[in-house]
């Protein structure tokens, strides 16, 4: 096209990338992210926490679909990872923030539910 290679958009282009790959290697690290959720494991509910990369997962000993429903209408969203756990997919710009309300919002879940 005729403005496609101009040097602010590729200048764009270059801060996109660069931001895209900081976020990845913020992400990359399941272990990171095991040890952030590891205070629910001190929850009844919570049998294991596990990882591969930012796809986490949250075993429950409880039916999960209960759950997930509350953690949507408290603004958390997750999807089954099979039969008792629940699996987050984070996109890249989650913020500590964010990562603080899904902790917030699946204790006081759980902790209900006792």
């Amino acid at each position: 096209t005729t403005f496609g290679g101009n040097q602010l958009a590729c200048a764009i282009a270059l801060e996109t990338i660069d931001q895209a790959q900081q976020s990845a290697q913020k992400f990359s690290d399941s272990q990171l992210w095991v040890n952030r959720l590891s205070s629910l494991l001190e929850l009844q509910q919570v049998v294991d926490i596990r990882g591969m990369g930012a796809m986490i997962g949250i075993q429950l000993n409880c039916p999960i679909n209960p759950v997930l429903q509350r953690m949507q209408r408290m603004g958390v969203l997750a999807i089954p990872g099979g039969v008792d756990v629940i699996r987050f997919l984070p996109s890249y710009d989650l913020e500590d923030d964010d990562f603080e309300l899904i902790l917030k919002v699946m204790s006081r879940i759980l902790g209900a539910m006792r």
